[in-house]
């Protein structure tokens, strides 16, 4: 049991177990206070358009708990995990950063229970932080190493780690640049901006993929072999 419990709280993931610790204690807090539905979703003017019972403030601190667990589990059975040694500093960083939005979820959701009439529009708060969330990763995803869990992981990614090292360096500019973009787009007026949010976020998914494609066969010198005369 402690062998275990050495694997899954550490001094490399100590902040995430304290981020934790305090979004719990936060929901805990607040439930007696609150009503008996509170919002679990807001539209794209921001308006609450979802409710579910207040035991739903839980879901932050739920959601942490499972992705520090998930990231341990999947970090020690990687087949590469020796890698992970080698950009910890930015798993963990970048895990944490999650962990600080989920948060910040969390109070949002409070401040629209205790004073809904000074409320930040939902949609424009949530899309700012996604948007941040993406030029973070941008500029974390270039340092992290060859493992089949975290990053860009596509067959020619997986296969090559020259294409790999390419398509997380493209992806990181791409992605850092895409995020301050999109948290820009988040002050169009609504619907356009949650449009827009949407078909730039599926751009940014998309093109690390195509690239990751055109790098393995300029690696590899797959589109240049010569075709067969018949």
């Amino acid at each position: 049991m402690l062998h275990f419990t050495k694997k899954i709280i550490h001094k490399d993931n100590q902040k995430l177990w304290i981020l934790l610790i305090l979004t719990i204690l936060v929901a805990v807090c607040s439930l007696p206070f609150l009503p008996d539905e509170i919002p679990v979703h807001f539209d794209a003017y921001g308006n609450a358009d979802s409710f579910g019972a207040k035991g739903f403030i839980f879901l932050a601190p739920g959601f942490l708990m499972f992705i520090i667990i998930s990231a341990e589990f999947f970090r020690h059975i990687d087949p590469k995990k020796e890698n992970y040694s080698l950009f910890q500093n930015y798993y963990y960083s970048f895990l944490f950063f999650v962990g600080i939005l989920l948060f910040l979820l969390e109070l949002y959701t409070l401040w629209h229970c205790f004073i809904p009439d000074k409320i930040v529009n939902a949609s424009v708060f949530i899309l700012i932080l996604l948007g941040i969330l993406f030029s973070y990763i941008g500029n974390a995803l270039p340092k992290f190493k060859h493992n089949y869990f975290v990053g860009i992981r596509t067959p020619h990614t997986l296969s090559n780690e020259t294409v790999w090292y390419m398509t997380h360096r493209f992806a990181g500019k791409l992605w850092f640049i895409g995020g301050i973009f999109l948290a820009f787009i988040s002050f169009l007026p609504a619907p356009w901006n949650m449009y827009l949010f949407l078909t730039f976020t599926v751009l940014l998914a998309a093109l690390p993929f195509l690239y990751a494609l055109w790098a393995y066969k300029k690696v590899t010198g797959e589109g240049n072999k010569p075709t067969k005369n018949h």
